[in-house]
């Protein structure tokens, strides 16, 4: 499935990373997208999985013919613990921001 990445690690570590829901818009000069994740990361030593979720809005402006320029942010929006009910914020909190080009 394209919408699901598993990974093993070398210390036996599993991450996944599900996308759970994906927009895209595009316009004559610029495409944009949305894409939410759900990731799921588990310990060897623990076993015990814990579960957060990001969202990763990117947004490319053509040109020229061969070049591609794109503003990609990742942005946490929270996780699934429980036990840190009090501790949550309400407004996602930008874990990178990164500037992209491509060349054909």
């Amino acid at each position: 499935n394209p919408n699901d990445l598993k990974l093993v690690l070398s210390d036996g570590s599993i991450k996944d990373i599900k996308v759970t829901k994906r927009a895209t818009e595009k316009t004559d000069v610029t495409v944009s997208s949305s894409e939410f994740q759900r990731i799921t990361q588990e310990s060897a030593a623990r076993g015990i999985p814990t579960i957060s979720a990001r969202r990763i809005v990117t947004k490319w402006k053509i040109l020229d013919d061969s070049t591609m320029e794109g503003l990609e942010i990742v942005y946490d929006v929270g996780g699934g613990d429980p036990l840190a009910g009090a501790q949550i914020s309400s407004q996602p909190t930008v874990l990178s921001k990164s500037r992209i080009s491509l060349t054909r």
